[in-house]
C-alpha cells in the first residue's frame, strides 16, 4: 500500500507571514462586509463603517474588543462635546473655534496620561468633534443626526468584525503574551546570570530596554480583560508577571551597584537559579537570610531579595500559564505632566490658528479642511514620535489620492455594482493591512494611514456618485491639512528630546523627595513598575553618546531605588513606633551617618518576647541599605533631592 505524503503548508508567501496574509483578508471581508449592511441600513455616511474598521484593525481580538469598546464611548462623549459647543457658540465663530480648540488641547492631555486604547479613546473624544460638529458648522441643526449616524456605523463596524475576527479565529493577547512574558524572563535570566558570573557594572542601558519592553507591555495586559470570560484571571496574572519581572531588574541591577561581596556566593546562586529547583533556591535563600542578621551586610540582604524575585517569577509566570486565580496587582505608569500640558498647548494652537486661517478666507468648505486638521493633529499627538507620524502622513495623503483616483474613475467609472467596488477594494486594503501589520514602525504607520485616507477620500456611497469636484476637494483637504500639520510641528514644535529628559529626572527627584518625606506610601510593585515605565522612557531618550546614556540612567536607577529602601523603611519602623518616630526626622534629611546609627540602635534593647526581633533586624537592613545608596549618589554628584 502507497503512503501519502503530507506536505506541510508554507508558514510564508513572498517573504510575508501567513497569519498576517489572514489578517490583511479578514480586515477586506470586514470593510465590504460593513459597507453592504450600512447601505442596507441607508446609513447616511455609510463610509464612516469603513473608516471604523480600519480604525478598528488589530491583530488579536483582545484589543480588537478594547478598542471598539473606547472607540463606542469616546464617541458618545465627542458626540455630547459637538452639541454643547454648537450649542454655546454656534453664533460666535471666534468663540466656535477657541472652544474647538480647547477641547482638543484637554483631549490630548488625558491621552497624554495614558496609553494604549485609553489614549485612542481620549484622543477620539476630540476629533470627533471636528468630524461632528465642524463639517456640520453651517448647518448646526444637522450636528446631532450627524453623530448618530456616525455612531450607527461605528456599532455596525463593531459588530461585523467582531463576528469576523471570531469566525476566521484571530489571533489571541494571551497566546502573544505568553510568548513575550517567556521571551522577558529568559532576557531577564541573562542579565541576572552576567550580574553574578562576571559582575560587570555598566548594565544600565541593559536593565533600560529590559524594563522599557515590559512596560511596554500594559496595553496588552489590559486587553486580556476583555478578550474571553477568563480575561479578568488572566490579565490579574499578567500584571503580577510584570510586576515580577521588574522587581528581578531591580534586583539585579542592585548588585551592580554595590561591593562584590563573595565571588564564590554569586556564582553558586548564579548556578542554582540557572537549574531553576525549587528546593535548592529555597534551601539557599534560608541560608543566606540567616547572614543578614549583619544589618551591615547588605549583599547578604541584596542576594535574598534577588531569589524573592525569582522565586516570585515563577510563581506568577505559573499562575497566569495555568490560568490561577493571582493576587491583584496595580499597575501604575509614569507620565510627564508637562510633556502632556506642552503638547495639549501646542495642538489646541495648531488648531485655533488654522481655524481663523480658514475662517479669513470666508469659504464654506474650508469647514472641511479644518476637521481635517483636527483629527490629523489629534492622531499624531497620541504616537510616540509625532515629527515622524506627520511625515508619512505627508506621504500617504497625495497616494492614498491617487489610489482613490483610480479606483473611481478608471476601474468602476460610474459602475454601481457593489460587487465590483469590494473587488475594486481588496488590492489597496490588503496591501494597506500587510504594511499596518509589519513589525516595523514605519511601514505600520504608513499601512495605518492608506486604510483610513483611503475610504475616507473614496467616501463611497449608495448609489456611487462620481463627482470629480467632490473627489478633487477631497483630495485637496485632505493633502494640504497633512501638509498644514507637518508646518504647524515648525511653528509649535513638540518638546524636544533634552527637555523631556530634564523634566523627567526632575519628577524622578521629586517623587524621590516625596517618599523620604513619607508624602505618598504606595505598594513596592506600584512604584517599581512606575519607576521602571520612567527609567524605559530615559533609556529612549539617551540618543546621545554612551556616557550621557549610562549618567543618565544610573542617576534614575539610583534615585528608585533609594525611593524604594525609604519606603521600605519606612513600612518596617512603623512597627516600632517609638524607634520610628525618632528616625523619620534623619530620612527626610538624607542624612547617611544619622542612618547608619539608627540602624545600630534598633537593634539595641530588643525585646525577644515582644516579637520585635525581626521588625528591628528588617528595620536596620534598609536603613542601612538606604544610607549605602545615599553615600553612591553623593559620591556620583548627585543634586541634592
Amino acid at each position: 500500500m502507497s503512503t501519502i505524503k503530507v506536505y506541510p503548508l508554507p508558514a510564508h508567501f513572498v517573504g510575508i507571514p501567513l497569519r498576517r496574509w489572514l489578517y490583511a483578508v479578514r480586515i477586506w471581508i470586514a470593510t465590504v462586509v460593513a459597507l453592504a449592511i450600512a447601505f442596507w441600513l441607508q446609513i447616511d455616511g455609510a463610509s464612516t463603517a469603513a473608516v471604523s474598521v480600519s480604525i478598528l484593525a488589530v491583530q488579536t481580538r483582545g484589543q480588537t474588543f478594547q478598542k471598539a469598546g473606547y472607540r463606542v464611548a469616546a464617541t458618545g462623549l465627542g458626540v455630547v462635546a459637538s452639541i454643547v459647543i454648537t450649542s454655546l457658540f454656534s453664533q460666535t465663530p471666534d468663540l466656535y473655534i477657541i472652544a474647538v480648540a480647547l477641547w482638543l488641547g484637554v483631549c490630548v492631555f488625558v491621552a497624554g496620561m495614558f496609553d494604549g486604547n485609553r489614549a485612542y479613546g481620549a484622543v477620539l473624544s476630540g476629533y470627533t468633534v471636528c468630524i461632528v460638529a465642524v463639517v456640520q458648522i453651517d448647518a448646526p441643526q444637522n450636528v446631532f443626526l450627524s453623530g448618530l449616524n456616525r455612531g450607527a456605523a461605528i456599532v455596525v463596524a463593531i459588530v461585523v468584525l467582531a463576528l469576523i475576527n471570531s469566525v476566521t479565529g484571530a489571533s489571541s493577547v494571551y497566546a502573544g503574551l505568553e510568548q513575550k512574558f517567556v521571551a522577558a524572563r529568559a532576557a531577564v535570566a541573562v542579565l541576572v546570570q552576567r550580574t553574578l558570573d562576571q559582575g560587570e557594572s555598566e548594565y544600565a542601558t541593559v536593565a533600560a530596554d529590559l524594563m522599557k519592553s515590559v512596560t511596554g507591555l500594559h496595553p496588552e495586559m489590559t486587553a486580556l480583560y476583555f478578550e474571553s470570560a477568563q480575561g479578568h484571571y488572566q490579565g490579574r496574572a499578567a500584571r503580577r508577571v510584570a510586576a515580577a519581572l521588574v522587581l528581578e531588574i531591580e534586583a539585579a541591577y542592585a548588585l551592580t551597584v554595590i561591593s562584590p561581596g563573595d565571588r564564590a556566593s554569586h556564582q553558586e546562586i548564579a548556578r542554582v537559579l540557572q537549574d531553576g529547583d525549587r528546593d535548592r533556591i529555597t534551601a539557599i535563600r534560608a541560608r543566606f537570610a540567616e547572614n543578614t542578621a549583619d544589618a551591615s551586610d547588605v549583599v547578604a540582604a541584596s542576594l535574598v531579595h534577588l531569589l524573592d524575585a525569582d522565586v516570585e517569577l515563577s510563581e506568577a509566570i505559573s499562575d497566569f500559564q495555568l490560568g490561577r486565580v493571582s493576587r491583584g496587582t496595580r499597575l501604575r505608569l509614569y507620565r510627564s505632566k508637562r510633556v502632556a500640558a506642552w503638547n495639549a498647548c501646542r495642538v489646541a494652537l495648531t488648531a485655533a490658528a488654522t481655524g481663523f486661517l480658514a475662517a479669513a478666507t470666508n469659504w464654506p468648505a474650508t469647514s472641511t479642511l479644518y476637521a481635517f486638521v483636527g483629527v490629523i493633529v489629534a492622531l499624531g499627538a497620541s504616537t510616540p514620535d509625532v515629527r515622524s507620524f506627520s511625515k508619512i502622513a505627508l506621504m500617504g495623503a497625495p497616494l492614498a489620492a491617487a489610489v482613490v483616483g483610480t479606483i473611481e474613475f478608471l476601474i468602476l467609472d460610474g459602475a454601481n455594482q457593489f460587487e465590483l467596488l469590494a473587488l475594486s477594494l481588496a488590492p489597496v486594503t490588503i496591501g494597506a493591512a500587510l504594511l499596518q501589520s509589519s513589525p516595523k514602525v514605519p511601514r505600520a504607520v504608513f499601512g495605518f494611514m492608506l486604510l483610513v485616507f483611503v475610504p475616507m477620500i473614496l467616501s463611497p456611497s449608495n448609489p456611487q456618485t462620481y463627482n470629480p469636484e467632490s473627489y478633487l476637494l477631497t483630495s485637496l483637504f485632505t493633502v494640504v491639512s497633512a501638509a498644514l500639520t507637518y508646518l504647524c510641528l515648525i511653528v509649535f514644535p513638540p518638546p524636544s528630546d533634552t527637555r523631556r529628559l530634564r523634566w523627567i529626572v526632575a519628577d524622578a527627584r521629586e517623587d524621590t523627595r516625596r517618599a523620604l518625606q513619607a508624602s505618598t506610601l504606595i505598594v513596592s510593585e506600584e512604584a517599581a513598575f512606575r519607576d521602571a515605565d520612567r527609567i524605559g522612557q530615559i533609556g529612549a531618550l539617551c540618543g546621545g553618546s554612551a556616557g550621557s546614556v549610562v549618567t543618565q540612567l544610573k542617576e534614575a536607577f539610583l534615585l528608585a531605588a533609594i525611593s524604594r529602601a525609604a519606603l521600605a523603611a519606612y513600612v518596617v519602623i512603623a512597627k516600632l513606633p517609638t524607634f520610628g518616630a525618632a528616625v523619620c526626622t534623619t530620612l527626610a534629611t538624607l542624612d547617611a551617618s544619622g542612618l547608619r546609627d539608627a540602624a545600630s540602635l534598633a537593634l539595641i534593647g530588643v525585646d525577644q518576647a515582644a516579637g520585635t526581633s525581626r521588625a528591628s533586624r528588617d528595620a536596620s537592613a534598609a536603613l542601612m541599605w538606604l544610607a549605602m545608596l545615599i553615600d553612591i549618589r553623593t559620591s556620583n554628584g548627585g543634586e541634592d533631592l
